[in-house]
């Protein structure tokens, strides 16, 4: 469960607000796009929710966990264990071999053996069509596949909450549908996923909701009948 109450966040260089007063919830499980278009405060969302941005007014509640404006880093830590990004950048090492890149961080920060890093990342990439593929660096791989590597390392570190930056944005539109099945292979593991995108035919396709955000504000939501047409 995602619970969002009147969040601000202010830029000291910025003359509006990035965000303002958005509130929303998001249940356990769901799978959910954030529409609009660049600039409308997409990102400075998700880097809120994550705990990579401080925020100047309202609360974040993830997985019963509440952080409010002014906790401070700490509060913000609360965060990191909950929430995962998949970077616009996906931000793949690309010394490293798929499987290497999935098992980094629950070693580094977690400090699981690697024995266990690997199998859960193993099983990971094989859920995702990736079985063949361990061994490979990401300059081997194509978009759509180093893009399923980027979503294996995130779900390593068994977030709650998955948070996806344009998604589709540095991919063919042939594969936006690879993407999207990827998507909903992750939700059976009942994982909430929030995916930032302008790309109104994948929210379509894929979401189960949508809100709409202009300016910093959410303007409208529904479901995606109703919202993107």
């Amino acid at each position: 469960m995602i619970r969002v109450g009147a969040l601000v966040k202010r830029y000291a260089a910025a003359a509006e607000p990035a965000l303002r007063g958005v509130s929303f919830e998001v249940a356990s499980g769901r799978l959910v796009a954030v529409l609009g278009r660049s600039g409308a405060g997409k990102s400075t969302l998700l880097r809120c929710l994550v705990g990579l941005e401080r925020f100047d007014e309202g609360t974040i509640e993830v997985d019963g966990v509440t952080v409010r404006a002014g906790d401070g880093p700490r509060g913000l830590r609360t965060l990191h264990g909950r929430v995962g990004l998949v970077p616009q950048s996906l931000d793949l090492f690309p010394h490293l071999s798929a499987l290497d890149n999935c098992t980094l961080a629950p070693r580094v920060v977690k400090g699981e053996r690697r024995a266990e890093a690997e199998a859960r990342a193993a099983g990971l990439l094989g859920r995702l069509g990736l079985a063949a593929e361990q061994g490979a660096y990401p300059e081997h791989l194509s978009g759509g596949q180093r893009q399923r590597v980027a979503i294996a390392r995130a779900l390593t570190m068994e977030p709650r909450v998955l948070l996806y930056d344009e998604p589709t944005s540095s991919l063919d539109p042939s594969l936006r549908d690879e993407v999207r099945r990827t998507l909903l292979t992750v939700k059976e593991s009942g994982v909430t996923q929030l995916v930032s995108t302008h790309d109104w035919e994948f929210a379509r396709s894929a979401a189960e909701w949508v809100l709409v955000l202009e300016g910093g504000a959410i303007v409208r939501e529904g479901e995606p009948g109703q919202v993107v047409g």
